[in-house]
């Protein structure tokens, strides 16, 4: 049976195979998981790239010869839409603390040319100056990496997914999931950053404008560690 046939008639206009995590004007998107009445919300640098063993052990098809899941383009359908789906499918995303996420960001995007001149930043950025351009940026403005999870997953107050897998959790935590779904899915950390941990790679002034920029995701979410 074919994506579109699975899915309600009134979302099958807003198919499309989009790269993740899919942000268009439409807002950002969802990979559908027919097989399974899965929906996946991705939030950059939230385990993205590890997801992408999920997706093709759930048969979910992409349109790409690169093995990079940015890069993929897979089934999707607006966030804005995912709460029109039918009782019997489950939304799930994986949320990460905000720190651990920017200090990622902070590794693995600061020596990108596209990202320095997004937040004029050096070639060679110091952490200071990553965290004063990224805390004084709102999320109107911001690059995909470090826009809030909060404006990713909720709407109106509400969350969009049902179930909000921790990063620290993983991979126990979505092997369950996909396990009471009937996929035997296992899952590695793909494309790990190496990396300090926040509390030693902020400094306590550092990691206070950070709580603040996402003092958002730090109430609407629980993360674990």
């Amino acid at each position: 049976m074919t994506i579109e046939k699975e899915l309600p008639a009134q979302l099958r206009e807003h198919l499309k195979w989009v790269e993740l995590p899919g942000n268009s004007r439409e807002g950002f998107r969802s990979v559908v998981m027919p097989e399974q009445r899965l929906v996946y919300m991705p939030v950059a640098k939230c385990a993205m790239s590890s997801m992408e063993d999920v997706l093709k052990v759930a048969g979910v098809q992409r349109k790409s010869r690169s093995r990079i899941i940015h890069q993929g383009r897979y089934p999707t359908i607006p966030n804005s839409k995912v709460r029109q789906l039918p009782a019997d499918w489950t939304i799930f995303a994986i949320v990460r603390h905000p720190l651990a996420r920017a200090i990622s960001c902070y590794t693995d995007r600061t020596n990108k040319k596209s990202f320095q001149e997004k937040y004029s930043l050096p070639a060679v950025a110091t952490i200071k100056q990553f965290v004063d351009r990224v805390c004084e940026t709102p999320d109107t403005c911001c690059e995909k990496h470090v826009i809030s999870q909060t404006t990713y997953l909720i709407r109106n107050g509400r969350a969009l997914p049902h179930v909000l897998i921790p990063f620290s959790r993983l991979p126990y935590a979505l092997e369950q999931l996909m396990a009471s779904r009937g996929l035997p899915a296992t899952m590695s950390h793909r494309r790990k950053s190496l990396h300090s941990p926040w509390q030693d790679a902020f400094s306590s002034r550092q990691q206070q404008q950070l709580r603040e920029r996402y003092a958002a995701d730090f109430s609407n979410f629980t993360f674990g560690e």
